[in-house]
């Protein structure tokens, strides 16, 4: 194993194990991390992506909105997604951007999950098995939307 790959699996190894302490409320911090959703708030995944050499834009949109209609027709109607292209950001290389999936619970977010692995969802997962060449890195939030009236 080259010493970059190894940079990779230990990244890979160590966003599984912060994912799986968050979602267990195992952390051992002055203040644990909540188990239950704080007021007001949805859980919020994010998947930073780079593109395949051949893939477009266009092409991960069009999978994102197949995939999005299957989890509808599964009975998934409340995680919503958002592609992030970036304009400023530490990486703006060719081909990067960010998948951001957000449901109103974390265990609303399990159910998407569990949908994107299962043997329905498999002629998604193999599109975007062409269209994405990485994913490396990775997080879940609490996230809260904050407005005010006009």
């Amino acid at each position: 194993m080259t010493g970059e790959s190894k940079k990779k699996m230990t990244f890979i190894i160590n966003s599984i194990l912060a994912c799986t302490v968050f979602l267990m409320g195992t952390a051992t911090a002055a203040e644990p991390i909540p188990t239950t959703a704080p007021a007001g708030t949805a859980a919020t995944e994010y998947f930073k992506c780079t593109m395949s050499d051949d893939a477009t834009f266009e092409q991960i949109v069009a999978a994102s909105e197949a995939m999005l209609k299957d989890a509808r027709a599964a009975g998934i109607r409340d995680y919503e997604l958002n592609l992030f292209v970036p304009l400023y950001d530490y990486d703006t290389s060719f081909g990067v951007f960010y998948w951001v999936g957000t449901s109103p619970s974390a265990t609303r977010l399990g159910v998407y999950n569990d949908f994107w692995k299962a043997d329905a969802n498999r002629q998604n997962r193999d599109r975007f098995a062409h269209l994405i060449k990485q994913c490396d890195r990775a997080g879940v939030y609490w996230n809260r939307k904050v407005t005010v009236d006009k």
